[in-house]
């Protein structure tokens, strides 16, 4: 993840004192259009919070400009239910298994 999306992007060639919110938050809008999911967005701007945060720490940048930034909001996908009939026809199917049990 660090190597694909994080240090071979826009910001990479930018020293980090000069990465703004702005920038980050492009980022995040770039990976939307590549199809990342909101799920891995997030989990990479943690990494970056992280990154930023020690830069911080080692006073290599004053602020941490992803703590200002907008990481997009988890989707969560709508779950499928089967209905009764649908749950009938598959214990009827796997009656005979092993596990028929532990799918009743």
């Amino acid at each position: 993840m660090m190597k694909k999306h994080l240090l071979d992007n826009n910001f990479s060639q930018k020293p980090l004192s000069l990465i703004t919110v702005q920038d980050i938050d492009l980022f995040y809008n770039l990976k939307l259009d590549e199809n990342c999911s909101t799920n891995y967005i997030r989990k990479m701007h943690q990494m970056l919070y992280q990154a930023f945060s020690q830069a911080v720490k080692w006073k290599k940048i004053e602020h941490n400009p992803v703590s200002e930034s907008d990481p997009p909001k988890v989707i969560k996908e709508e779950m499928n239910i089967w209905s009764i009939n649908e749950i009938h026809t598959f214990l009827n199917s796997c009656k005979n298994e092993r596990s028929y049990i532990t799918f009743f």
